[in-house]
């Protein structure tokens, strides 16, 4: 099939963060990204400001004038329940500290103080496969590989979200929110993007789509974000 734009999307196969600087750009560095293929679900959704809706009636009961402007999109609603408890993604995803050994092992995590300030948040990657009928998506668009959606959210903020511990499996849940930003490289934190992406602008809206072949590889542990093209 040759028409990318009427695949369906399946399952949930990865997500990737990058570390951001303050001012929304990606902060190269050894300790910055990590990878994980431990998502159970991810929540996405959009809020919007209230529509205004005005109306006047003259003296005679009649409307004589009327306004209306729908509502703006603000930001992205999103949330995610992992079924690992991993304190590096969490530490990145949430803030506060890792406790560590002598050699760098992290071996737990604490969660941020009352009143610490936000941080500056992530940007948030997550792959499902793109889906022709009864089998992945191989569009000649891309070569006829195998075809995953790949969801971008340029920057994110997470706080925990209520989970409950019992006999059953921990699902790690954070909750959170995606902004604009307009200091996201066109190419992406990890500079892997597809072309026509970065020749788009990149991805600067609170969120995007599009089709990619790459789908990242899981690692218990950070890894690098590379240096940003100029």
């Amino acid at each position: 099939m040759s028409d990318p734009t009427c695949f369906g999307s399946l399952q949930v196969c990865a997500l990737r963060v990058a570390a951001l600087g303050s001012n929304g750009a990606p902060t190269p560095g050894p300790d910055n990204g990590y990878v994980s293929d431990a998502l159970v679900t991810f929540d996405v959704g959009i809020e919007q400001s209230k529509d205004i809706d005005l109306e006047k009636e003259n003296g005679c009961g009649a409307i004589c004038q009327t306004y209306f402007v729908n509502g703006s999109i603000k930001r992205a609603t999103l949330g995610a329940a992992l079924c690992e408890l991993d304190i590096q993604l969490a530490s990145m995803l949430v803030g506060g500290a890792l406790y560590s050994t002598d050699t760098d092992v992290p071996i737990g995590w604490q969660l941020p103080f009352v009143n610490e300030a936000a941080g500056n948040g992530v940007c948030l990657e997550v792959w499902t496969k793109a889906w022709d009928s009864s089998e992945q998506a191989t569009p000649a668009a891309l070569s006829n590989q195998a075809a995953y959606w790949h969801w971008v959210f340029p920057r994110a903020r997470f706080t925990l979200d209520n989970m409950k511990l019992e006999s059953d499996f921990l699902e790690f849940a954070v909750k959170g929110n995606g902004q604009e930003n307009s200091n996201m490289s066109h190419r992406g934190p990890f500079q892997d993007w597809p072309d026509e992406v970065a020749d788009g602008g990149g991805v600067t809206a609170v969120g995007a789509i599009f089709l990619d072949t790459n789908l990242p590889t899981a690692e218990c542990g950070f890894i690098t974000v590379p240096a940003q093209a100029s």
